[in-house]
């Protein structure tokens, strides 16, 4: 709920390029669509069973090019099992399967498609995939430095391993300087910077124990940050008062 939002409030005279990782059938493109109308969608998704919805959706529309891969931190065939329930489907790397699948990062997708280079805005949700698939943009990451707004799920996360604050390392180096939480229901925790891990740590580890995830929206500037973080609270503060 939150992403429909965001982009309207960053959005200027000029198209907006977007890259939506684990676009499923479409369903974050068409809530991005029907509040901004000046963008420019790639949506990536590797399951054939989403995207051949996806191409029925959109067929019609030139402002979405679809991308059918499955989207890590390595160019390579894989075997997977996807485990699919409840309208998402997550990739399983420990079970036996005859399944393979096409994988490619990022950088090398933003590449097939050259007008996607200029990207304002990556989403990721690929159900505990989101951390190598953003290790995989570091070219897009260092160069362009876009707004990027990711899943943080601990508990699936942690089925590949993860080292759950290790992806802020990544945006640490690659100089963004600030961030944004949400609640798995859209709202906004606050505004942290880089100095602040341990309490954003805390954070994750109380929603987890919760059943709950947080959405993170990584920011290259500070100022652009606390005009944004002001914009939302003033956005959430109306949405409670109704």
């Amino acid at each position: 709920k939150a992403l429909p939002r965001i982009i309207k409030k960053i959005e200027d005279n000029s198209k907006l390029h977007i890259v939506d990782v684990g676009a499923n059938v479409g369903d974050t493109t068409a809530l991005i669509k029907s509040s901004n109308k000046n963008v420019k969608i790639l949506c990536v998704e590797g399951n054939s069973a989403y995207t051949s919805l996806l191409n029925k959706n959109y067929a019609q529309d030139s402002s979405v090019v679809i991308e059918e891969t499955f989207c890590s931190d390595i160019s390579e065939m894989k075997s997977i099992s996807l485990d699919t329930k409840s309208g998402t489907a997550t990739i399983d790397l420990n079970s036996v399967s005859d399944t393979q699948a096409k994988f490619l990062t990022l950088d090398e997708i933003i590449q097939k498609h050259p007008e996607f280079i200029e990207v304002d805005l990556i989403k990721v949700d690929t159900d505990g995939f989101d951390y190598k698939v953003l290790r995989g943009a570091n070219e897009i990451l260092r160069n362009k430095q876009p707004f990027v707004f990711f899943e943080l799920d601990k508990s699936f996360l942690s089925k590949n391993n993860e080292n759950i604050m290790s992806i802020f390392d990544i945006f640490e180096k690659n100089k963004y300087e600030s961030f944004l939480l949400y609640d798995n229901y859209g709202y906004l925790i606050g505004l942290f910077d880089f100095t602040k891990l341990d309490l954003v740590e805390d954070i994750i580890n109380y929603m987890d124990n919760k059943k709950m995830y947080l959405d993170v929206l990584m920011i290259k500037d500070i100022n652009i940050a606390k005009e944004l973080y002001k914009s939302e609270k003033e956005s959430i503060e109306s949405i409670l008062e109704k």
